[in-house]
């Protein structure tokens, strides 16, 4: 091999290499909120106090338009019979979903986008109860989703949301936001509109407690938390966007 052609095999895998390594970094960095995430579940589901609005669980509770009356969970995209089902369980008030969403959810888009399986939103809410100053942020955003969902601007919505996360955990969402983030998401807020007065009413609230209720009951221990066809995604799927998506349309 002439002292050329090493030069170039030389750059070829430094610049590999880097590229193996800047991949590794952001799967590390992700998993690692979602560890910090469940770890946060743990310690905040200790503290049982709670300002503002509170909602509970209820069998007959009114639900928004695409909802699982099982699960719960929210259908942002269908598949053909037989299609893999992805799970992602979070709160609108949680940083680690914050950082979740800002990493893979234009995966997720892809996803949705190619209704090559059924995607569901499990939101929950057991933020409120440690983050009081909040006015039960985790509840009132996730009835917003809920009446997103209704104008069918659930995904769009969704996206707002954790695009304008409050940046203190705690500082939480007002209804101005959460009407405001709704005319971002297309949809009409001017007057006494449908949106406004789902949100004034808190009309989702007892599906959002059925929700989280849901995740309690089935091992749910954190957010984010992401499953696929009722199984935990490996920490390998979250390693770069093309392996998270190869990782969900695995088998489809």
């Amino acid at each position: 091999m002439s002292a050329a052609q090493r030069s170039k095999s030389k750059n070829t895998t430094s610049a590999a290499d880097k590229k193996a390594k800047l991949i590794s970094y952001v799967g590390i960095a992700v998993v690692a909120s979602i560890v910090i995430g469940i770890l946060t579940f743990a310690f905040l589901n200790k503290n049982s106090v709670t300002e503002g609005p509170v909602a509970n669980p209820n069998p007959d509770a009114v639900l928004p338009k695409g909802v699982d009356p099982v699960s719960f969970g929210l259908k942002v995209a269908s598949g053909p019979a037989g299609a893999n089902t992805l799970q992602i369980f979070e709160d609108f008030q949680c940083p680690a979903c914050g950082s979740f969403e800002a990493s893979f959810g234009s995966a997720i888009q892809e996803i949705i986008d190619g209704n090559q399986i059924n995607v569901f939103f499990h939101p929950m809410n057991f933020l409120d109860k440690n983050l009081p100053g909040s006015n039960s942020s985790s509840l009132r955003s996730a009835n917003a989703l809920g009446c997103a969902a209704d104008a069918g601007q659930a995904v769009n919505y969704h996206k707002a949301l954790f695009a304008n996360q409050p940046q203190n955990e705690g500082d939480g969402y007002s209804d101005t936001i959460l009407l405001a983030l709704g005319m971002a998401a297309g949809i009409p807020t001017d007057g006494a509109t449908p949106f406004s007065k789902c949100l004034q009413d808190g009309k989702y609230y007892e599906w959002v407690a059925n929700s989280n209720e849901y995740a309690f009951a089935n091992g749910v221990e954190g957010t984010p938390t992401v499953w696929l066809n009722g199984i935990p995604l490996p920490d390998s799927a979250y390693q770069s966007l093309d392996a998270f998506v190869a990782a969900v349309l695995k088998g489809n």
